[in-house]
């Protein structure tokens, strides 16, 4: 059976990013924000756990939707 998913939303910084570093034990990610230079920072950190890095700006409802519809399959279970 396969880690749960949790969806972090500013893992680029601050609270999102300390949240992603304390769940990646248990939980692959779907880690997202708008830098994605940051985002990558973050996955080679977490090369413990599976990473998917998403970057777009939470404010723009259709990145948002765009990017839930998109995922790959084995992400969609969260």
């Amino acid at each position: 059976m396969s880690k749960p998913i949790a969806f972090i939303w500013g893992a680029t910084s601050g609270i999102g990013w300390a949240t992603a570093k304390i769940m990646a034990d248990d939980y692959r990610i779907i880690a997202c924000g708008r830098r994605q230079e940051r985002l990558e920072a973050l996955k080679q950190e977490l090369d413990h756990t599976d990473v998917l890095t998403l970057a777009f700006d939470v404010r723009d409802k259709a990145a948002v939707t765009s990017a839930v519809n998109n995922l790959p399959d084995d992400w969609k279970q969260f």
